[in-house]
């Protein structure tokens, strides 16, 4: 190739190369929703939600619950709740209670009333309807903690045998309770919350999945209504980051 040639191919080649990098936008770099000016063309990035493990939802109940406790016992008023922690959806918790216990719920863990789901049955005994609601909150709203909350001294489990078909329902329900409660040498409030949560583990492929896949934990408790103090009727398996398989 003569010298001329090799200089008109090189001025080809240099003005291509001008053409493409004149074509090309320049990269510009990710800017936050916040930072985006009104009419910007360019979207904001997405970022997914962070999802909030159950066992941090645990360790904040925890911690409300004690920060109440120790208000209770000094005479003073009860403190405010802590900021909630984020990647939760519309509640950190459902929780079974039962009226009879006449508890703030909300206020006993330590939370805003928002915070909370309160599924008031006697007892608690879960329902189907319960179960239900649960499976969207669950499946939809990102909820991470399901809490089945007795107490003593309950007159929905000192009722006796009833009179009417709904009452003597209620009445096998309980003798049933007590029985197991002998068998597995427990109280009978600490046994009807861990097979309450037995219960919801069975009627739901929905929260089954869910708990398989470290998105969902159900947890027994029982509450003294003198000192608030909760009492959490847990193996040491349940709280563990990642559940065992069962």
């Amino acid at each position: 190739m003569c010298r001329q040639a090799r200089s008109r191919f090189a001025f080809t080649v240099s003005a291509l190369a001008l053409i493409l990098a004149a074509a090309t936008p320049a990269q510009t770099p990710d800017r936050t929703a916040a930072e985006q000016k009104r009419g910007s063309k360019q979207p904001p990035p997405h970022h997914p939600r962070p999802e909030l493990p159950p066992t941090r939802v645990l360790h904040h109940l925890r911690q409300g619950n004690a920060a109440v406790v120790a208000a209770r016992a000094a005479r003073k008023p009860l403190p405010k709740p802590e900021p909630r922690p984020s990647g939760a959806g519309r509640y950190l918790c459902a929780v079974f209670a039962c009226p009879d216990a006449d508890i703030d719920v909300p206020a006993l863990l330590g939370l805003r009333r928002a915070d909370v789901l309160v599924l008031s049955t006697p007892g608690p005994f879960v329902s189907h309807e319960s179960v239900a609601r649960l499976e969207h909150y669950v499946s939809k709203q990102r909820l991470p903690l399901i809490v089945v909350l007795t107490h003593d001294n309950c007159a929905t489990t000192a009722t006796g045998s009833g009179k009417t078909p709904l009452q003597k329902a209620l009445a096998e329900r309980l003798a049933l309770a007590r029985r197991r409660a002998e068998q597995r040498g427990h109280s009978l409030p600490r046994t009807l919350a861990r097979t309450q949560c037995e219960m919801l583990f069975a009627a739901s492929p929905t929260l089954q999945r869910a708990i398989q896949d470290n998105r969902l934990r159900t947890l027994p408790a029982s509450v003294d209504p003198k000192t608030l103090a909760v009492t959490w009727h847990t193996k040491s398996t349940e709280e563990m980051p990642i559940p065992v398989v069962k």
